[in-house]
């Protein structure tokens, strides 16, 4: 029995068809493989989008509240609208203090110099924290009451510092054990163990509220629902209807203005 072989000119001929075809069995795995990593690409960046709305949904779903500018120009289109805010009852003790500072006597915040130069456009020469970039000089005799706005959360902000305090109370008094300072059982403060003891507290707010934390770390939610109304000729103001509080909705339907005028509404 004898076996014969082809001819080196074959056997080189059936080399680059197998060459060839593992040459095109490769190209089309790494085709496959881009296309693959292509739509995963794809599909990550679509989540990602998906979730940033979403993210930004919830961000903005009290962020128009009563506020002017976001209507600014559209006030036609918007009346009748209904929003919601944050309840923060404005803080008058904050005022009291605040509006009373002055430049001379504050002497226990070292970087109050460098805010009122920021706050009044101006400068104070031969302080360490001169700020150049100004042109007049501070008198010191400026007033914060110019062009003062509270901010609406500012007794969120408040309440949070409360919080943080109110946590640490209840954190010392169970590890130190009357204790006067931090002992060595809160050394270093144990951030996890800290969580405890504010999901924990309750307090009396700021305004007089009663602020508790619960399981996820929230405080009772309030907001006050507003309605934008044409109250007169090229006049729109938000005006109260109700509000809602930890579940419970009050609304007075008679209050709320709709709006009735025809607009042209474009098709896509």
């Amino acid at each position: 029995m004898s076996i014969s072989w082809g001819s080196r000119g074959e056997e080189r001929k059936e080399g680059r068809k197998g060459k060839g075809r593992e040459g095109k069995g490769r190209e089309g795995k790494e085709r496959k493989g881009k296309e693959r990593k292509g739509k995963e690409r794809k599909g990550k960046e679509r989540k990602g989008k998906e979730r940033k709305g979403k993210e930004r949904k919830r961000k903005e779903s009290d962020g128009w509240a009563d506020r002017d500018e976001v209507i600014e120009g559209y006030e036609a289109e918007a009346s009748g609208g209904i929003t919601i805010k944050l309840q923060s009852p404005e803080v008058l003790s904050f005022d009291d203090y605040f509006l009373k500072i002055r430049l001379e006597t504050n002497k226990r915040n070292p970087w109050f110099p460098e805010f009122w130069q920021h706050r009044f456009q101006c400068r104070l020469p031969g302080h360490p924290l001169e700020n150049p970039n100004f042109q007049k000089n501070c008198t010191g005799n400026e007033s914060l009451e110019e062009n003062y706005v509270q901010d609406s959360k500012m007794g969120f902000v408040i309440n949070a510092i409360y919080a943080m305090a109110h946590g640490l109370q209840s954190m010392h008094h169970a590890l130190c054990q009357g204790q006067i300072g931090l002992c060595d059982a809160m050394k270093p403060i144990d951030g996890s163990k800290l969580l405890e003891f504010l999901l924990n507290s309750s307090f009396t707010g700021v305004s007089g509220e009663e602020v508790r934390i619960d399981e996820n770390g929230d405080a009772p939610g309030r907001y006050d629902i507003m309605n934008l109304q044409h109250i007169e000729a090229n006049h729109y103001d938000y005006v109260h209807i109700g509000t809602w509080h930890q579940g419970v909705l009050n609304i007075d339907d008679n209050r709320i203005q709709m709006n009735k005028t025809e607009m042209n509404i474009a098709q896509p």
